[in-house]
């Protein structure tokens, strides 16, 4: 997006930065098709013209989204399920076995463990891809 008035650049600034660092801003600067060689200047106005505008999602980043949320609705969905049943069907994990249905407990709560343990990744992977500012 050109201007249609041609602003003067008098100011410079200057930023020491460690290599690491360059490669990373270079990375993210690609990601957001811009040029690390010749487009940072362009890159660094982009982001303190646009740090108030709406965030927007890449395709691809769109999509990831929405199938990780459908995804999180159908295992909250089965997850009530299964806590109705355990509910309504009244087991008794401490003796463990109820209505001729054998309960195994430590596998149980094993699983509830590692479901937890994912739900709480793919939440920080999402939270991640929601920080990510893409245009």
């Amino acid at each position: 997006m050109s201007n249609p008035v041609k602003q003067i650049k008098e100011s410079r600034l200057q930023i020491r930065m460690a290599p690491a660092d360059v490669e990373g801003l270079s990375a993210w600067m690609v990601e957001q098709n811009f040029n690390p060689r010749r487009d940072t200047s362009r890159f660094i106005r982009s982001l303190i013209r646009g740090r108030n505008k709406a965030i927007f999602f890449s395709d691809q980043s769109l999509e990831t989204l929405k199938y990780n949320f459908t995804n999180f609705a159908r295992v909250g969905g089965l997850l009530n399920q299964l806590v109705y049943n355990l509910n309504v069907s009244r087991l008794k994990f401490e003796e463990g076995e109820a209505q001729d249905v054998p309960v195994n407990r430590k596998e149980l709560e094993k699983v509830c463990h590692d479901l937890h343990r994912e739900v709480v990744e793919v939440k920080k992977l999402l939270l991640q891809m929601a920080s990510q500012r893409v245009s």
